[in-house]
């Protein structure tokens, strides 16, 4: 019984202690609106998996080190001087917290991120619990100062504090999110340069905006999509894979890799003077009847099954093979003909013609 009441004791006394050391930080930290301290020159660009230190000094001349790196869209922040603690006490702890805000501020308006992760080092007196208190004062402030949500989640001794934006100003959205949910977010024109690839295959996305330029592959395969728009520029792949609904192309389209429009059955026309820097895949197209003059295919063009082509166009120009497999037009002629009958139209097939 007596060790019932001492234990009941301790953790009476230890939640005491926990709610006079917050109590004492909250007094004293405020909510980081004091002018901060002036910290070294460092490149907020982390990219995915960067790492990056920065320092500054306070008035009585601590010197503090602060760590940033970027973990699975996280920001993990630790910052240290040789005692925290003595430095709230001398009140200088407002500025302190007011420049780790101004430090971390310029990184997220470069890079995506979810939100700030960290570890509460351990404290002999208090168990870590005055070092958490630090961290979620600083980033309730971080977050109240720019309009953000946070919700603190604990997860294998990791505290990680993930935010949301309703106004969208600070936090990079991407645009995946953005066009799957056009009533929560604006589409903005720096949306448009897309860094990478974009994947929005198997979604109810109906349409894109005008001027997208993708730096990586584009996938679109199995959506709703109708039309693309103008000026839509992809330095890779453009995968339409099963877009049945798809019934023509932009005649501004550039794909600087592979174009797939296999089994986009709906679709009837192709721009004039189509480029394609890769293959054209016009797999099962069966409402398209014919190909545009000028078009250049700089490897392989595939026309299996297309049921619908039965001639060829003006100054057709394939890189590499040229199927025609269960068309029309295979069965109509021979590979020799098919040959002859392009070249008399100034084009050319560079290696193999299938029937």
């Amino acid at each position: 019984m007596r060790n019932l009441r001492n234990e009941v004791r301790r953790i009476v006394q230890e939640e005491m202690d926990s709610y006079n050391t917050n109590r004492m930080l909250v007094t004293e930290i405020g909510d980081g609106s004091a002018k901060p301290y002036k910290f070294s020159k460092f490149n907020p660009n982390l990219g995915d998996y960067g790492y990056v230190k920065t320092t500054f000094k306070t008035d009585s001349g601590l010197l503090y080190e602060v760590t940033l790196s970027s973990i699975y869209k996280f920001l993990d922040v630790a910052f240290t001087a040789n005692d925290d603690y003595a430095v709230t006490n001398r009140g200088e702890m407002y500025k302190v917290m007011s420049t780790i805000i101004a430090i971390i501020e310029p990184v997220f308006k470069k890079i995506e991120l979810k939100g700030i992760r960290y570890s509460p080092v351990e404290k002999s007196n208090d168990g870590g619990r005055g070092r958490d208190t630090l961290y979620r004062l600083f980033i309730n402030s971080f977050a109240k100062k720019n309009g953000l949500k946070v919700e603190f989640i604990t997860a294998g001794g990791i505290i990680f504090a993930e935010f949301t934006d309703p106004t969208d100003k600070l936090l990079k959205v991407p645009l995946r999110e953005k066009l799957l949910n056009p009533g929560k977010y604006k589409i903005t024109k720096k949306d448009l340069d897309v860094i990478g690839d974009l994947d929005l295959s198997n979604t109810d996305i109906k349409a894109l905006p005008a001027g997208l330029t993708v730096s990586g592959n584009l996938y679109l395969s199995d959506t709703n999509i109708i039309k693309l728009p103008h000026n839509l520029t992809v330095s890779k792949d453009l995968n339409l894979d099963g877009c049945a609904s798809l019934k023509s192309l932009p005649d501004s389209l550039q794909v600087n890799g592979s174009l797939d429009l296999t089994n986009c059955t709906s679709l009837k026309s192709l721009p004039d003077g189509l480029n394609v820097e890769r293959n054209l895949n016009l797999i099962n197209c069966d409402s398209l009847k014919e190909l545009p003059n000028d078009l250049q295919v700089n490897s392989d063009l595939i026309l299996y099954g297309c049921a619908s082509i039965k001639s060829l166009p003006n100054r057709l120009h394939v890189g590499w093979n040229l199927d025609l497999k269960n068309t029309p037009l295979a069965k109509m002629y021979s590979v020799d003909e098919i040959r002859a009958m392009i070249e008399s139209k100034s084009g050319y097939v560079d290696k193999k013609i299938y029937t």
